[in-house]
């Protein structure tokens, strides 16, 4: 009898132990981990210079801190701007699950912009680094690493698209995504 009793309550702490997991059940799929990064790159696309929220596309937000120089030299013009998102409850979709976003502490991207020729021609360099914590459901969450880049990708002005590919380490996922994916 004794034994069965003690085999029971190892089974009951084994299932307090489980529900209590934040373990991660599914990690994110490139098609999730890329909803995750083109998240964070919405909320830095119409960021005002200093301290502020910003709305997430389901709701919760960001805390975004911005910085923006511009300088130029002959008939070169340089943009450089730097974001750090911090998500506080940032929800959004992701290939039909609902992703919360937390962060852990931020992640921060750096970009410049140069010009050339009075805006006829254009570079734009991209690096995202940093951290969130994603949750999916009750009890499945996890880190997010982002640690990206877009070198020398190809701006066209008269449009603003962006021809390039980022590429590095997503969510754990080694990763390359043409730009105009985000």
């Amino acid at each position: 009898m004794k034994k069965k009793t003690a085999c029971g309550s190892a089974a009951v702490v084994a299932a307090v132990l489980a529900c209590d997991s934040t373990k991660v059940d599914e990690p994110l799929t490139l098609g999730q981990a890329t909803a995750v990064l083109r998240e964070l790159m919405d909320l830095t696309e119409w960021a005002e210079e200093g301290t502020h929220m910003v709305r997430c596309s389901l709701g919760g937000g960001a805390k975004v801190d911005y910085e923006e120089m511009v300088g130029g030299r002959g008939d070169t013009i340089q943009m450089l701007g730097k974001w750090i998102l911090a998500p506080d409850s940032c929800e959004l979709t992701a290939l039909g699950d609902t992703l919360v976003l937390e962060g852990a502490p931020s992640v921060i991207f750096k970009a410049e912009f140069r010009y050339f020729g009075f805006r006829e021609d254009g570079e734009y360099d991209l690096v995202g680094a940093g951290t969130v914590t994603w949750t999916r459901g009750e009890n499945d969450s996890g880190d997010c690493k982002v640690d990206v880049a877009l070198e020398g990708g190809r701006l066209n002005p008269s449009t603003g698209d962006i021809d390039g590919n980022v590429t590095g380490s997503l969510c754990g996922l080694d990763v390359k995504i043409h730009y105009s994916e985000l």
